[in-house]
């Protein structure tokens, strides 16, 4: 009787592994990066200015204190990726003269169903 007991106990479990009925929670990391406010940056602004738009950047470049780096990265439940990214360079002025993009326009996507 503890015999079917324990193997009951154990085929249970080893269906729930199998059929992904495990929760993994989404992960998310970095800064959120809005369009609305990356179009609000336009060159010749100062740090004070890019920072009341988006905040104190994730990363700064370790040889070029002129460049900030805003970062935002997405894992959803089901496995996917979304990543954005933003770099900010500075002249020697301390005023942007160059925005670098990627995938700033997408919509941050929804946790599956």
């Amino acid at each position: 009787m503890i015999i079917r007991g324990i193997t009951s106990t154990i085929l249970c479990v080893a269906i729930l592994i199998s059929s992904g009925c495990l929760y993994k929670p989404q992960r998310q990391q970095g800064n959120i990066i809005e369009k609305e406010q990356v179009n609000k940056i336009q060159i010749g602004d100062s740090k004070e200015q890019v920072q009341s738009y988006l905040g104190l950047p994730l990363l700064y470049n370790p040889l070029n204190r002129n460049q900030w780096i805003y970062v935002y990265q997405l894992r959803l439940s089901n496995g996917d990726f979304f990543r954005k990214h933003l770099i900010v360079y500075f002249d020697q002025q301390n005023v942007v003269s160059k925005l670098e993009k990627n995938n700033i326009d997408a919509e941050i996507p929804k946790e599956p169903q």
